[in-house]
């Protein structure tokens, strides 16, 4: 009950942003009749976002086929949108890329005129300032949010040790590897030794 209040109120949010967007219609054209799946791994919670000619609509279930399915750590996946880089090597994708990076270009493109919609109730001078302040703070949030994401990682690895850093998960995996390799040649030892 409480996921799917989640969900009708982040549509409601998106669709609103969307609708101020001259160019986002556009962009939903080309993802028209596609069904996206955003599986956040940390913690587990999963998205389809099936997309119509004018909107998009959120459920937190779906029987019928996936265009393409995108699955990693929240934080990536909010990078997702918010970021001018590449998709992040963390993410996982499956299916279509063409609608992946469609669906990218679609959050990462939105040009909205804030300071338009803001001025027919607030006039144009309030309008400016307000659209000057959200300008900074969105850079803000999007430095704050990187720079978290990364002492958070940092943290966790070096000084809790509760994530194993990527080179320890390498050489663990390299360790596996001969210890299999190890456990094949004595077995085939063991095995001449019989005969």
């Amino acid at each position: 009950m409480l996921k799917t209040a989640f969900l009708n109120s982040l549509e409601q949010a998106i669709n609103f942003v969307l609708a101020r967007d001259p160019q986002s219609c556009e962009r939903l054209q080309t993802l028209a009749g596609k069904t996206i799946l955003l599986a956040s791994t940390e913690p587990r919670l999963t998205i389809y976002w099936l997309f119509e000619s004018d909107k998009i609509l959120l459920r937190s279930e779906w029987r019928d086929d996936t265009t393409a399915s995108i699955s990693g750590p929240l934080n990536e996946l909010l990078q997702l949108g918010l970021s001018d880089k590449k998709i992040a090597k963390d993410l996982i994708i499956k299916g279509d890329l063409q609608a992946i990076a469609a669906f990218k270009e679609l959050f990462a493109s939105l040009d909205i005129d804030w300071e338009e919609y803001l001025s027919h109730y607030t006039g144009d001078v309030v309008a400016h300032h307000l659209g000057q302040a959200a300008r900074k703070a969105r850079r803000f949030f999007k430095h704050a949010f990187s720079s978290l994401s990364s002492s958070t990682t940092e943290y966790m690895q070096e000084e809790i040790n509760v994530v194993p850093t990527k080179m320890a998960v390498t050489d663990f995996a390299t360790e596996v590897r001969e210890l299999d390799r190890d456990v094949e040649r004595l077995a085939a030892r063991i095995k001449r030794l019989r005969n």
